[in-house]
């Protein structure tokens, strides 16, 4: 309409139109220790718990993690193993290299091939509403105070890595974000790193600045 002289100004000119983000649960530290250490009755629950921690230490979403086979597991020169794939949601590239306890996590799995998808499969991550109602009865056992589902551990990951230092340009690669705005969402939940960050200035300029007499 503006093109054709009809109106003077665009109505929508000065619209911007902001993304609007859902605030993230994630497990704290001693949430996740009570998720490794917890005693579990059925074994279908253990199987359950363990790839969930898989998803903590690694950031991988629930479909990313029903689709890794060990054609995703790599080996560096160094002994370094790395997980590296596409997101089924986005198609983006991630790239993780694992810690130790993810790599205990797929080397008890390797060889049990028991409602494996396939013998390629890494874990035995069946049916979403499988997982997530095993999930839910795990997190009331351990006292969470988020309800735990499968998408919590990849933010447990997130905050965990940030916690730990991790740059948030490593962690969007590590996520398998395309923008690096999706992976801030993340270092805007961590209030004790806000404290951690001011207490370091505090020392720097602390004892500088005071009120005149």
């Amino acid at each position: 309409a503006q093109e054709k002289g009809w109106i003077r100004v665009h109505p929508f000119a000065s619209f911007e139109c902001m993304p609007e983000y859902k605030r993230r649960s994630f497990l704290s530290e001693e949430e996740l220790q009570r998720m490794i250490h917890v005693e579990l009755k059925y074994k279908r629950q253990r199987a359950m718990r363990d790839m969930f921690l898989f998803m903590c230490f690694t950031g991988l979403a629930y479909a990313d993690l029903k689709a890794i086979t060990y054609d995703n597991i790599h080996t560096d020169s160094d002994g370094g193993t790395w997980l590296m794939g596409n997101r089924i949601k986005t198609g983006v590239a991630y790239v993780v290299k694992l810690l130790p306890i993810a790599i205990e996590l797929i080397e008890k799995y390797r060889g049990v091939d028991e409602k494996k998808d396939s013998p390629e499969c890494v874990f035995p991550v069946g049916e979403y509403n499988t997982m997530f109602l095993s999930l839910k009865i795990i997190g009331k056992k351990c006292n969470c105070r988020a309800e735990v589902t499968p998408h919590i551990g990849r933010h447990t990951f997130a905050v965990l890595a940030i916690l730990k230092g991790m740059p948030l340009e490593t962690l969007q690669k590590v996520l398998g974000h395309k923008s690096i705005l999706s992976t801030q969402i993340y270092a805007e939940l961590i209030n004790p790193k806000v404290g951690e960050d001011t207490d370091k200035i505090c020392e720097k300029i602390g004892h500088v600045y005071k009120l005149a007499m």
